[in-house]
């Protein structure tokens, strides 16, 4: 019988808990956009792989954490980092559309 590890439970609890999680949404996306803005402001051909593997990653974040797409439309237009919006429109077509319809009102 494997050992049981007590503290990997704990930590799994606290992802999930919901405090957690805002958190995560508070501090980590507004700094993930700013980076994405930025590597896709110089993108170039020897960077493009790595901005898309970059954004794959943001995007399957944003999925698995269930973040709030009004906050990730905020930090968008409060950073100006609407290049980023069409890159990812080829990882979750549907999520930016809904993001481009709330930055007109943002």
């Amino acid at each position: 019988m494997a050992p049981t590890m007590p503290f990997l439970t704990i930590e799994l609890t606290q992802i999930h808990n919901k405090g957690a999680i805002e958190m995560l949404e508070r501090e980590l996306i507004p700094q993930t956009i700013e980076l994405l803005r930025d590597a896709f402001t110089i993108r170039n051909e020897m960077n493009e792989y790595s901005c898309l593997r970059m954004m794959e990653f943001f995007i399957d974040e944003m999925k698995f954490l269930e973040v709030d797409i009004q906050f990730i439309a905020y930090e968008i237009a409060h950073q100006k980092a609407e290049n980023i919006l069409q890159p990812m429109k080829q990882f979750d077509f549907k999520t930016v559309q809904k993001i481009e319809q709330m930055l007109i009102y943002i």
